[in-house]
């Protein structure tokens, strides 16, 4: 599919961006169904002796057929308040999740208000499919670096009146803490959220360029209560906090064929020094330090009139979550325990990952694509290093190779 970039949230926009269909008066209708072919190709797979029963399965191929949808409401409740929900229907345990359901209000003066539950404003790679420059977001987690919910909060935000800069800050229940976004009381609510503990975001935007078609997006969040919840001090978690830069360029403005992106991310999650002090309460604290970077290019091929199609490469990687404290690595996504406690590595070696996205609109609009993509995960350290796994690498040394193939239709 020729994807848009979708509209960085530099401002949770006064306006409620209007879906495609107007249904009834003031009544907006979009979504989106989305149909995923996967053959993953782990080489010397080692058995999950956890989850099979013997003999175990280590086959290096697997398949997979996956689905997922999105249904989008927008009204106009008044000229100057809007309200959009947003439904993703997903073939998992969980079934139905409400991304979105939020208010907007302008205010004037270029300034706006929002409240409720919003998708995530951290991240340059799109939460949703049709942002996507690619079939998957990423191989190897990458994603996790952009929270564990959707914030529950609110925003203010302003827009310059030329379109030049946009800047939206943000308090909610967190960011880090999956519990966060859901409706719950603020006391010892399964996220150990004491009431006071809550999450703070800045987004800020500066667009540039032809069209002004690039930006350059600078992002925070703090997050009180947001490190894992099996390393628990006194009652709470340890603070999270992330500083994100990244920027979309297209050179020839809207209408370019090129579109480049990129994108730096370093966090800090503050964790108990479990080497020597596991068990509760902690005497110590220290802090897990960790980065991540990518980079992409997308190009629309020329004279594609009746099949557009385009094209394109992407890098990811993330860097080991390194103790501040012992320089030992650790894995900062939350599947650090290993029999109860916390596993570390003596070696420091980062997850790569380099794929090659064929977009393809087969019916010439970009109301239903038809897309491919070829994905290499792997890792710097050798076969024997344990540090930050991509998703499903058993053996390091040979990475995992996926292959996608992607059907999606859009509500027009």
């Amino acid at each position: 599919m020729l994807r848009h970039v979708v509209p960085v949230l530099g401002a949770l926009t006064l306006y409620v961006a209007a879906p495609a269909q107007e249904i009834a008066k003031g009544l907006y209708l979009d979504g989106w169904v989305d149909t995923i072919f996967t053959v993953v190709d782990t080489p010397n797979a080692l058995p999950d002796t956890t989850t099979q029963a013997y003999p175990y399965n280590t086959e290096s191929i697997s398949t997979d057929f996956s689905a997922s949808a999105s249904l989008k409401v927008g009204y106009t409740v008044a000229e100057r308040v809007k309200a959009k929900m947003n439904l993703w229907f997903r073939n998992d345990g969980s079934k139905l999740d409400m991304r979105e359901a939020f208010i907007a209000v302008d205010l004037g003066n270029n300034m706006s208000w929002t409240i409720g539950k919003f998708i995530n404003h951290l991240g340059w790679i799109s939460a949703e499919p049709t942002g996507l420059f690619r079939v998957n977001g990423s191989t190897i987690g990458y994603g996790a670096f952009y929270g564990a919910n959707d914030p529950l909060g609110t925003g203010l935000g302003y827009t310059d009146a030329e379109g030049n800069f946009g800047a939206t800050a943000y308090v909610t229940n967190g960011y880090y803490n999956a519990k966060d976004g859901d409706n719950v009381t603020s006391v010892d609510n399964g996220s150990i959220k004491p009431k006071n503990d809550l999450g703070l975001g800045l987004d800020l935007t500066a667009y540039f360029g032809a069209d002004k078609a690039s930006n350059v997006n600078l992002e925070f969040a703090y997050d009180a209560n947001g490190s894992n919840p099996n390393m628990r001090t006194n009652g709470r978690y340890g603070y999270k906090y992330q500083v994100g830069l990244n920027t979309t360029v297209k050179p020839g403005g809207k209408a370019g064929a090129l579109t480049l992106g990129a994108e730096l991310i370093y966090v800090t999650t503050q964790y108990a020094d479990v080497n020597n002090n596991y068990g509760a309460p902690f005497s110590k604290q220290v802090n897990g330090n960790q980065g991540g970077a990518l980079a992409m290019a997308n190009y629309v091929l020329p004279n594609m009139d009746k099949w557009p199609m385009s094209v394109t490469g992407m890098y990811q990687r993330i860097e080991p979550a390194l103790d501040s404290d012992s320089g030992s690595t650790w894995n900062a996504f939350g599947n650090d325990l290993k029999d109860g406690k916390p596993y570390y590595s003596n070696t420091k070696s980062a997850s790569n990952e380099l794929s090659l996205a064929l977009l393809t609109n087969p019916l010439g609009d970009t109301d239903f694509g038809l897309n491919f993509e070829i994905a290499h995960a792997f890792k710097d350290g050798g076969a024997n290093d344990p540090a930050v796994y991509p998703v499903g690498v058993d053996d390091p040394a040979n990475g995992v190779t996926t292959v996608a193939i992607e059907a999606i239709a859009v509500i027009p």
